[in-house]
This record gives structure tokens, C-alpha cells and sequence, in this order.
């Protein structure tokens, strides 16, 4: 999400803001699911976490 930094300077988005609320959804939902899956058209992300 680092990468959209820029954009969102460009139009006025709160990067910070907006990446500590992404972070918190993904690691409840990771919590709660195990995993996520994350579309875009560029590529697709498998995230897991791994128990210890």
C-alpha cells in the first residue's frame, strides 16, 4: 500500500489515515479467516499467517 502514497498526496487522501484503517481490517480479518485474498488487475495476493 506504500505505493499509493503518492496518489493519495496528489489527491488530497489521508495516507496515514487510510493505511493504519487498512492494516487493522487485514489483521482482524487474517485473525479471524487465517487468510486473505487481495484482487487487483495487476497481480493477486495470497496472505497468510502462520501459526506458531
Amino acid at each position: 500500500m506504500a505505493s499509493y502514497q503518492a496518489w493519495a498526496d496528489q489527491h488530497d487522501v489521508p495516507f496515514e489515515t487510510t493505511f493504519e484503517r487498512a492494516r487493522t481490517t487485514l489483521e482482524e480479518r487474517i485473525a479471524r479467516h487465517g487468510a486473505i485474498e487481495i484482487h487487483c488487475l495487476g497481480s493477486i495476493l495470497v496472505c497468510r499467517r502462520e501459526l506458531q
